[in-house]
């Protein structure tokens, strides 16, 4: 009697209040997604969501693209590029030109400058102007902003140095009579140099551990380069003004991932099991509802009863 009585309630549960039905189901498979998250934070590794890992920080080339001046830069030109300069040889002339620079150059400077060699794959875009050079090319440099690549907040207008090496002679044949360039894909040396803020506070890609040497018998020539924002609809070459473009991918590293720390998943894991636990009694709570009050209340009719007139 005691089963049949409950699942009549609970049919009459199920019959009569559909929306209280649905909102119970819901909360069920909250609390088991909750439930197989918390184990999945337990057993698996988490990149840290808070921390700026050098995988983050390079994926921000990829939404710029290089466009290569086909003037090369002299050694000993006075005017050369800013892009060719030191960071504090730059800082140094810009602070020569306020008052009292001597007293100033007297105080230590608070800015260090880190320079970083890291491994990154170039597609370089030729042109037949490129390929002509008599000479290969060599070393390739810029100034960017921390906003090009996407960084927020003080390190937003911090601008450094770029300086792309190509130690492979890939000029002798690139082009074939009328024939477009082919394109060069190569994994080489991208050097930074830049205050030491601008940068990841974690493990640093280096070449040395890939064995990419930037040597070459030949004196290395520079070229410079443009720095613009990549563009998902025009071609490189419009960009780029038909002038050589160059695109940086870098290819993530598990190693230079920052991940979560055993104290930061057991803060997880306990809270998503709590919010778990919590949703699975209020299921368990509209369950004895339905037990024991669920069978829908019978509905009673009351006749009526009208007057009929007599006849005479």
């Amino acid at each position: 009697m005691c089963r049949w009585l409950i699942c009549e309630n609970l049919r009459g549960f199920l019959t009569s209040r559909p929306p209280l039905v649905m909102f119970m189901l819901l909360l069920g498979v909250f609390a088991v997604t909750l439930w197989v998250l918390a184990n999945i934070v337990e057993v698996k590794n988490l990149k840290n969501p808070d921390e700026t890992d050098w995988n983050d920080f390079l994926s921000g080339f990829r939404k710029v693209q290089f466009c290569m001046l086909l003037d090369e830069v002299e050694a000993g030109n006075e005017t050369e590029h800013i892009a060719h300069q030191s960071y504090k040889d730059i800082m140094a002339k810009v602070h020569g030109k306020f008052e009292f620079a001597a007293d100033r150059a007297s105080t230590p400077s608070t800015v260090e400058i880190v320079e970083v060699s890291i491994p990154m794959w170039v597609e370089l875009n030729p042109t037949a102007e490129l390929v002509n050079i008599p000479h290969n090319v060599s070393l390739l440099s810029t100034t960017m902003s921390g906003r090009q690549l996407g960084i927020t907040g003080e390190n937003a207008g911090t601008e450094f140095n770029v300086t792309l090496s190509l130690p492979v002679k890939w000029n002798s044949s690139m082009c074939v009579h009328n024939n477009p360039c082919s394109v060069l894909k190569i994994q080489t040396c991208l050097l930074l140099k830049a205050p030491s803020s601008l940068f990841p506070n974690s493990r640093t890609p280096s070449c040395s551990q890939l064995g990419i040497s930037n040597s070459t018998d030949e004196v290395p020539s520079h070229f410079r380069m443009v720095s613009k924002d990549r563009s998902k609809v025009r071609p490189k070459d419009l960009v780029c003004d038909s002038s050589p473009s160059i695109t940086l991918d870098h290819r993530d590293d598990l190693d230079l991932t920052i991940w979560l720390t055993m104290h930061d998943k057991s803060v997880i894991d306990l809270h998503l099991m709590h919010t778990s636990f919590f949703l699975f009694i209020m299921v368990v709570t509209l369950l004895a509802y339905a037990v024991v009050k669920g069978k829908a209340h019978a509905t009673y009719k009351t006749k009526t009863y009208s007057e009929v007139p007599n006849e005479a």
